[in-house]
């Protein structure tokens, strides 16, 4: 694992790994065609455990958990050990499947799906077991992604119950009934998107001010922390004490490893700082903005030219 550069740690949860890949045409792969693997041009995996392949590579510890099965499984396993993060992903009885979406270009999009009842309780009780035990104990913990369909609505409020009582801030990421759920157990960030935000508030919310607005409503209403991930228009941080907005200027659209790279910037230079909100919302904007769409990890100079570019407005 790589060595305690920043002297914090952060793990990550993601119980449902998801992962991407692209077939091309002369593959001859044939509409409806289901379960490949072979030939595949695997992605790296997103939510939390690209959250801890950035993490690892600016000198963070941290460990990754979750539940994984089968072929993908493997592959998840061996691509953490390869970025020299802490794997400590459970395998599951039931092998994860693999589906297979056809476009008119013939280019496959594979993704993992899991199906319901694939966890039982003896394999979260596993996981949640790994989560209290390893060593170090982390500074933070961020639950991000959904979880299998056969857990309870509450699973994730009752995660962090576990881990604030062992005094770790959490930073969830997920969207749906959990996320409204999650307020009232006090997370340390609560990340969300335009469709997080549409969740809580049932309405639509599409410019930034309206986002502005409805972030700052959140935060009055729960006394939450929110930092919400608005694409090209920028991120906003918001908490009981302060307000603000940064954005710069990107030259290709949101990949899905930005949200990623956000929280894992964010984490790494607000404990660098001081706990610099300002400073942390700027380096997370500018580092985020320069991940490309296959989440490698950005180019130092890319990010300093983006970090001399952020627009920061406090509130």
């Amino acid at each position: 694992m790589v060595c305690d550069k920043y002297g914090f740690t952060v793990n990550t949860l993601t119980m449902c790994p998801s992962f991407t890949a692209v077939y091309e045409s002369e593959t001859d792969v044939k509409k409806g065609m289901t379960n490949m693997c072979a030939g595949a041009g695997l992605c790296k995996p997103a939510d939390g455990v690209a959250v801890s392949d950035f993490l690892s590579s600016m000198g963070v510890m941290t460990n990754a958990f979750g539940f994984c099965g089968g072929l993908l499984g493997k592959y998840l396993r061996d691509f953490l050990k390869s970025r020299d993060v802490g794997c400590h992903f459970i395998e599951t009885s039931t092998p994860t499947p693999v589906k297979t979406a056809v476009s008119e270009d013939n280019s496959v999009t594979v993704f993992e799906m899991r199906e319901t009842r694939t966890v039982s309780i003896k394999e979260i009780l596993a996981l949640t077991k790994l989560m209290r035990e390893t060593e170090p104990k982390p500074e933070y913990f961020v639950l991000s992604g959904a979880y299998p369909d056969d857990l309870e609505v509450g699973t994730y409020c009752d995660i962090i119950k576990m881990l604030t009582s062992s005094g770790i801030k959490t930073v969830t990421d997920f969207s749906g009934a959990d996320m409204r759920l999650s307020f009232k157990e006090k997370p340390f960030i609560i990340v969300m998107g335009y469709e997080e935000l549409y969740d809580y508030l049932f309405e639509k919310v599409e410019t930034l001010a309206e986002a502005l607005s409805a972030v700052k409503r959140i935060t009055k209403e729960t006394g939450a922390t929110v930092l919400c991930t608005l694409g090209k228009k920028g991120n906003i941080y918001s908490s009981p004490d302060v307000m603000c907005f940064a954005s710069v200027k990107r030259s290709k659209n949101e990949s899905i490893y930005c949200r990623s790279a956000l929280i894992a910037a964010f984490l790494k230079a607000y404990e660098f700082s001081g706990e610099n909100v300002q400073y942390a919302l700027q380096y997370a904007t500018a580092y985020s903005s320069a991940v490309n769409g296959k989440g490698d990890i950005p180019n130092t100079d890319d990010v300093k030219k983006n970090l001399s570019n952020v627009d920061l407005r406090t509130y």
